[in-house]
């Protein structure tokens, strides 16, 4: 199907599209609001180039989206919980040609004619910046060809149904979250843009399908929700999904879905499938799409790769066409992908191999740890030791037994030489654990082991 909103509307024009707390738009109604938008944007000249739009889960902003994917003008999706230093650095790199003012209405608006349909190729439909989980940030130029190609992967493992709506719950300067705009689009299906607490809007709209990073999952947890029966799927990727997380939701029941992916990837590379039994894992790879591990790093190839990074417009591929992740893991016998962690978050102490995502399952399980992160902190002796940040459930926290308390569950060179009691982890602005803003911020209060 095509990626665009009067496509849809033509096709399913009384099929929701979108949901908010106060209202629900047809994809026909949508059309009309997409009209409007066009009438304001084509006169101020945002057609002729990439355009920045922050990318905020509102209606306004969703219609805004919609009308430049409609007309093939390329989106540069800036994050809403940028800082204006961070916003700047970002627009200065990628340049774009016009800039849609935040919060922006397009009801009043004078009505455009609809443009003529834009095939799903390789021309650029979005501009993504990852996360900056390693090696800073960079801009991902995705293309019609890969967005669509990813959406249709996503509905191969998936399916749809009729009553289905995905609520988007992040930013959709998140990959993750503009998948779900795109997903629902290509399947002429409803997107709920109500953000806020998760649960509550679950049950306002009859959410069916859920897309969550793992700290969401844990809050939800926390709060002893449990999925509504008509929730079908809960798909949850952004960061490691925590061998601990993974056995508490699993044990409750809920239709939980590990999926790995990627900004360079148009999101999903592989995900468990309805019905897989629970197992450890991302599952398998999606339709189309390749994984393989050279010397112990993930490597993928297929039709939703990211065309170039911007603005430097490097591709960095092999010459047969396979990106380097930087993840670290292995493709099993049954083709279930596993991924251990970021290559660069590997701890080498005394010639030993550490990875952080192991230890933070240990540490995790203990019943006084709420969270944990584990990072590598320079030594003289050993080069590097495991050190820990830990929140704990109950306070005052004695760290002096841990060392015990690990024996069993992993090798001694594995165990956290040093610790640092914290109230709260730094997530980046997509959800994951900042592991080396984490790492810079505790460096005063790291204590060996045993001395909290």
């Amino acid at each position: 199907m095509t990626l665009s909103v009067f496509q849809a509307a033509r096709e399913s024009p009384d099929a929701a599209a979108l949901v908010t707390a106060t209202e629900t738009l047809s994809y026909a109604a949508l059309a009309s609001r997409v009209r409007a938008a066009l009438g304001w944007l084509g006169p101020a000249g945002g057609l002729v180039g990439a355009t920045a739009l922050v990318a905020e889960p509102t209606l306004d902003a969703a219609v805004a989206f919609h009308a430049l994917v409609a007309t093939g003008t390329p989106v540069f999706l800036v994050h809403p919980k940028w800082t204006s230093a961070e916003r700047e650095r970002a627009l200065g790199a990628v340049r774009p040609t016009f800039r849609i003012p935040p919060g922006l209405a397009w009801t009043g608006c004078e009505c455009a004619e609809p443009p003529s349909p834009v095939p799903d190729d390789e021309r650029p439909l979005a501009m993504v910046y990852t996360s900056g989980s390693s090696g800073g940030p960079k801009g991902v130029e995705l293309s019609r060809l890969a967005i669509a190609a990813s959406a249709a992967a996503s509905a191969k493992n998936l399916g749809w149904r009729d009553d289905d709506r995905w609520l988007l719950s992040l930013s959709f300067a998140h990959v993750g979250g503009l998948s779900v705009l795109t997903r629902c689009l290509a399947a002429r299906r409803a997107v709920v843009l109500d953000p806020g607490d998760v649960a509550e809007a679950v049950a306002r709209h009859r959410v069916t399908l859920l897309s969550l990073v793992p700290t969401q999952l844990a809050r939800l947890v926390a709060a002893n929700w449990h999925p509504p029966a008509y929730v079908r799927a809960i798909l949850v990727g952004g960061a490691a999904l925590t061998a601990h997380l993974r056995a508490e939701v699993t044990a409750r029941g809920w239709p939980i879905l590990a999926t790995y992916g990627m900004t360079e990837t148009s999101s999903q590379v592989a995900t468990q499938a309805p019905g897989d039994a629970p197992a450890a894992g991302a599952g398998r790879p999606l339709s189309g799409m390749e994984v393989r591990a050279v010397g112990g790093v993930l490597q993928v190839r297929g039709p939703g790769l990211f065309t170039r990074y911007v603005p430097s417009g490097e591709r960095e591929r092999t010459s047969d066409g396979w990106f380097e992740t930087g993840d670290l893991g292995h493709v099993d016998a049954n083709g279930v992908v596993h991924v251990l962690g970021r290559r660069d978050d590997l701890i080498i102490t005394g010639g030993e191999k550490v990875l952080p995502q192991e230890v933070e399952d240990a540490l995790n399980r203990l019943p006084d740890v709420q969270e944990a992160c584990v990072f590598g902190s320079a030594d003289e002796a050993w080069g590097q030791v495991v050190a820990a940040a830990v929140v704990p459930r109950i306070r005052p926290w004695d760290a002096a037994q841990l060392a015990g308390r690990l024996q069993g569950q992993l090798a001694p060179f594995k165990w956290p030489r040093q610790v640092a009691v914290v109230a709260e982890l730094p997530k980046t602005a997509n959800g994951k654990v900042d592991r080396k803003a984490l790492a810079v911020q505790c460096r005063q209060a790291l204590r060996p082991l045993g001395t909290q």
